[in-house]
């Protein structure tokens, strides 16, 4: 019998005793830290994301220029009616997205240009492609005095360079020497000469108020009157002076006008004009 309970005790299993090691104790607190970050990286990303689809809407940024600026004196299009949704309320000012803005502004330039550009081509132009025989007769048309220069007792006119003023078909046809007033031939000829003066009437107002063509001699090395116009005013009014007539000109003539009352000529007038044409 008591071999039996002896032999019970001993088959009864013995406690094992587990020891967790510092090792491990690392190990476990290295796992929780990476399941905490992943979980604030996760929270971290959807919240980009809300953040993100909240701000789909593109802003265009704004621009406010004068309508001016947006508007081309030629248009068959009528663009400007599409810049007029544009104007504010002082009546000068247009404002609208900034890629709108600039394709106004573009097409303003375009237009302009492309006018300016087919205005100002010679028509014989068309005809050189055809025949290339056809020879450009030179001319110079001058509009508008921006200046006056003493010369030999006289006011001499200097002209402008810009505006309506032409002269072609190329600068060694016949040259506009600017700083001068001077048109310069450099084709031997026949050529039409005219002046248009607008004159202005005053209390001072002589009897007779003189004009002239000078033309300076690239031959004989001299200055000459070429034409002259005299005019006699009765009343006091704005008239205007012109004269014109067909001369002989040798290479190298320079053509200028002068005159001998410039306080009774409206030097700020559009319609003074100095033209020289080839016969």
């Amino acid at each position: 019998m008591v071999d039996t309970k002896q032999q019970n005790a001993e088959e009864k299993p013995k406690s094992v005793d587990v020891k967790f090691q510092p090792q491990h104790v690392v190990l476990l607190i290295d796992c929780l830290l990476l399941v905490l970050m992943s979980v604030i990286l996760l929270g971290m990303t959807i919240h980009w994301r809300v953040r993100r689809d909240d701000n789909v809407v593109s802003h265009t940024a704004e621009l406010c220029v004068n309508c001016t600026e947006l508007k081309p004196w030629y248009d068959p299009e009528h663009s400007p009616r599409q810049v007029d949704e544009l104007l504010q309320r002082d009546g000068n000012t247009c404002c609208g997205n900034a890629d709108e803005i600039l394709r106004y502004s573009a097409r303003k330039q375009i237009m302009e240009g492309f006018y300016l550009q087919s205005t100002h081509s010679y028509p014989h132009g068309i005809n050189l492609l055809c025949d290339t025989h056809e020879q450009i007769s030179p001319y110079a048309k001058l509009v508008g005095i921006i200046g006056t220069k003493s010369s030999e007792g006289f006011v001499k006119f200097i002209w402008s360079k810009n505006g309506n003023t032409t002269v072609g078909p190329t600068i060694q046809d016949i040259t506009h020497l600017h700083n001068v007033g001077e048109i310069f031939i450099r084709r031997p000829g026949n050529y039409v000469v005219s002046v248009n003066l607008v004159t202005k009437m005053n209390a001072s107002i002589p009897k007779q108020v003189l004009h002239f063509i000078h033309v300076l001699s690239h031959t004989h090395g001299t200055q000459r009157v070429l034409a002259e116009r005299r005019m006699s005013f009765n009343a006091m009014h704005q008239s205007v002076s012109a004269f014109h007539g067909v001369y002989r000109l040798d290479l190298h003539d320079r053509l200028s006008v002068a005159s001998a009352h410039l306080e009774h000529i409206d030097i700020s007038s559009a319609d003074n004009v100095f033209s020289v044409y080839l016969a």
